[in-house]
């Protein structure tokens, strides 16, 4: 199992980084999708996905075994996690449309996917991801808070 534990710091600045430079996509997994994101990982060959609560600690699962022990020891003592997704670009985009059965272009030119929950009319925005856009794109993540304040977890 690859799980590592880093600080949020850390996790911010590499999210900020990828969203800068575009060379990963960044997608959010709402806590009820962990576990199926975790199935369908297993057909990816290079990911890593940021798991946090809202506290310092983060934690970096890097395979789909690591994700779903940590998904199950988050969720045996009620702690609420939300995950924010790193998939490198040199993964095919056909890779990614399979997977998640979202559109890509295949220019590269789209980093962030939002997934949601069967029951969830909206999206649920990591804030990972926002506070890594307060970096890397401040109006983007301006947009975010002034209108999506209740979905941020």
């Amino acid at each position: 199992m690859n799980l590592a534990v880093i600080t949020r710091t850390e996790a911010v600045q590499d999210i900020a980084d990828h969203f800068a430079d575009r060379t990963a996509y960044l997608i959010t997994v709402p806590p009820e999708l962990i576990t199926e994101m975790a199935h369908l990982l297993r057909h990816v060959p290079d990911w890593y996905c940021y798991l946090n609560d809202g506290t310092d600690a983060v934690l970096r699962a890097t395979d789909p075994g690591t994700l779903l022990a940590a998904r199950t020891a988050t969720s045996l003592f009620g702690i609420p996690c939300i995950g924010v997704l790193v998939i490198p670009k040199t993964v095919k985009a056909a890779t990614i449309r399979r997977i998640f059965g979202d559109t890509i272009p295949t220019d590269g030119s789209r980093n962030v996917l939002t997934l949601q929950g069967p029951d969830d009319n909206e999206i649920k925005w990591p804030a990972l991801l926002v506070e890594a856009l307060d970096i890397a794109d401040p109006a983007g993540a301006a947009s975010i808070r002034a209108n999506q304040t209740a979905n941020l977890s």
